[in-house]
């Protein structure tokens, strides 16, 4: 049973109760089922005494067992949230439990290794370790919920529905492509972060007006006309990426695709450009401005299969690139 339940969908679900479970009994060991072969064996063979006694005494266990392993689980309650809600695949994140119910030792157990195991006496509070595993949006986490009883024979095991208050949305991990990334803009070398002082845009000239900085002044101009006379200036734009991300039909080829497009924005916010990311999310094209990765790694965390329309028309010092499972073009 999977660790995390991740819809396709990007719009959200009515949240399933933390109640609803679905319960498993289990023979827990060997040592078990051999008791229960051996008191069978002399019940039919043996002194009818003492088969008559080790076998109602092994049916005891395993009723008593049955009884505490079902009542502990019976009424139990889970609540969680995770933390941090934003991560990229292969990270680690905690889920913070809250579990009520009957004061019986229960045993929290998902796959992952040890610290994803965890024994609580409700009520009580807990922290188990997540793997994020795949790209996608976990509205919700299905979390076994385990006692053993007294005897340790039989185990009930209850899958509860956790319902998170926050999703956790998962975006793919960034990989480099096999090309370097372009220079998009004049003045924007790689690495820069903002335009530099002085490569400010003259767009006039104009009389001195007070408040104005002496570095405006326009010195052959106000030679020329014998009155103080500044430059009217405008900062470049910094160059825009318009990342257009096609992942087809899905599966391995698309998720590569979707992991070097959160390469290509965050190479571009490293630089100080723009971003605008266009996907399809829950069936439709979305495009939209992508300021910081965290934005990025959302956007792509709820991306979904197919191919958006491409921009037919660009402003000036916008520069498009589409990446997609067949590979990466700037048109």
């Amino acid at each position: 049973m999977p660790l995390l339940a991740i819809p396709r969908s990007g719009r959200p679900r009515p949240a399933a109760s933390a109640s609803k479970t679905e319960r498993r009994l289990a023979i827990t060991s060997g040592t078990g089922v051999a008791l229960m072969v051996v008191g069978v064996g002399i019940f039919v063979s043996g002194p009818r005494g003492l088969g008559m006694v080790l076998f109602l005494g092994v049916g005891a266990a395993v009723a008593l067992d049955v009884l505490v392993a079902v009542q502990a689980t019976r009424r139990v309650v889970v609540a969680g949230h995770a933390h941090p809600c934003d991560v990229v695949v292969g990270d680690r994140f905690a889920v913070e439990v809250d579990v009520r119910g009957r004061s019986l030792p229960v045993l929290l157990d998902l796959p992952g290794g040890p610290a994803s195991k965890l024994v609580v006496h409700p009520p009580a509070t807990g922290s188990l370790d997540g793997h994020a595993d795949r790209r996608g949006v976990t509205r919700q986490i299905l979390l076994p919920v385990r006692s053993t009883g007294l005897c340790g024979l039989i185990s009930c095991t209850r899958t509860h529905r956790v319902a998170l208050p926050r999703p956790l949305e998962t975006g793919p991990r960034p990989v480099p492509p096999g090309t370097p990334f372009p220079e998009l803009g004049g003045g924007w070398g790689e690495g820069a972060v903002a335009a530099a002082a002085d490569g400010e845009l003259v767009r006039g000239l104009r009389d001195y007006l007070p408040g104005d900085r002496f570095r405006q002044v326009h010195w052959r101009a106000t030679a020329h006309t014998g009155a103080l006379v500044v430059k009217e200036t405008e900062e470049p734009q910094a160059p825009v990426l318009h990342l257009v991300l096609d992942m087809g039909e899905g599966g391995e080829t698309g998720e590569a695709a979707a992991g070097r497009s959160a390469w290509y924005a965050g190479e571009a916010l490293r630089r100080g450009y723009q971003v605008t990311l266009t996907t399809v999310e829950d069936g439709h094209p979305l495009t939209d401005a992508t300021p910081s990765m965290l934005q990025v790694n959302r956007r792509l965390a709820r991306t979904g299969p197919g191919t958006p329309p491409h921009p037919k028309g660009v402003a000036r010092g916008v520069r498009v690139l589409v990446v997609s499972a067949e590979g990466d073009s700037w048109p």
